[in-house]
């Protein structure tokens, strides 16, 4: 769908564990977005490093997750995105183009019909706002990407659930371009999955990934985490729906009030993003209550 130049756009970012399900949700999400709503999805692997450039470790540490990605160049492809309605005009995606109609097979048509519906009714939604998504295992580390996505959403899977579906997939549908590395058990069992759980720690009890989500802290930083491990594709797509109605009307107020700030007289006055303070708490609770 093309996308409106020039006018800021709502992102929706989903990140996971490996396997969860980030891409075949992010090309099912762009198909049940209101129909006159731009709609474009940013890959993180199109900026992973492919592995005849990447440089082993000397030390015989495993390669850090973080270290096979290009970040800076991703952060300001999303900035890019943000500020123009859409990513660069010249821009292809390396990823399979057979993606979206693969994501479409595992999922009933009366379910994204369904799911459409709700959102068509969500008035922040029907704006002409375009709306992005960003997609990847790497988006919440760093404030300053985390800072650009206006909903956060973190899927969820076991390590043994996330490994069989790792190794069960198409060997291209990992990444778009040829990487290796990424077939191995060994970048699995000694990066992938290490560096996902190390990353996310914080926001989960006792620091396991797969223990309950620390609610107060999900909120502190704006991610909504999904609250069952391993939950089927139908079930966390209900959920995201969910997820993006509360937490549109949430971006669309403090847009407001961003706006309406630009012509207040008082100074020195800042409005929290979404979840982010006790300010954000206090605006979650209203949300719910609403």
């Amino acid at each position: 769908m093309p996308t409106i130049r020039g006018q800021e756009a709502m992102l929706i970012g989903i990140s996971g564990s490996p396997s969860s399900g980030k891409t075949t949700l992010a090309h099912l999400l762009s198909l049940i977005l209101p129909g006159k709503t731009a709609s474009f999805i940013i890959h993180q692997d199109d900026f992973f490093v492919p592995d005849r450039l990447m440089i082993p470790p000397t030390n015989g540490e495993p390669t850090s997750h973080r270290h096979t990605a290009d970040l800076s160049a991703f952060k300001r492809f999303v900035e890019y995105s943000k500020n123009e309605g859409g990513p660069p005009p010249a821009f292809r995606s390396m990823q399979p183009v057979d993606q979206r109609e693969r994501a479409l097979s595992q999922i009933s048509s009366g379910l994204l019909e369904d799911l459409q519906s709700i959102l068509a009714g969500v008035p922040s939604l029907r704006e002409d706002r375009p709306i992005g998504i960003v997609e990847g295992d790497l988006l919440y580390h760093s404030e300053t990407i985390r800072s650009l996505l206006d909903i956060k959403i973190l899927l969820r899977t076991s390590r043994e659930e996330s490994r069989a579906r790792h190794f069960d997939r198409p060997n291209d549908e990992a990444t778009g371009h040829e990487r290796k590395s990424w077939d191995t058990r060994d970048y699995f069992n000694r990066t992938l999955w290490p560096h996902y759980a190390k990353e996310h720690a914080a926001l989960f009890d006792h620091g396991d990934v797969e223990d309950r989500p620390k609610l107060r802290v999900c909120q502190g930083v704006g991610i909504a985490v999904q609250p069952l491990l391993n939950m089927s594709l139908d079930q966390t797509l209900r959920w995201m729906v969910d997820v993006i109605c509360r937490k549109s009307e949430e971006v669309a107020y403090c847009r407001d009030r961003e706006m309406a700030s630009l012509t207040d007289d008082k100074e020195g006055i800042e409005f929290c993003r979404c979840n982010d303070g006790f300010l954000g708490r206090i605006r979650q609770t209203i949300f719910d209550f609403l």
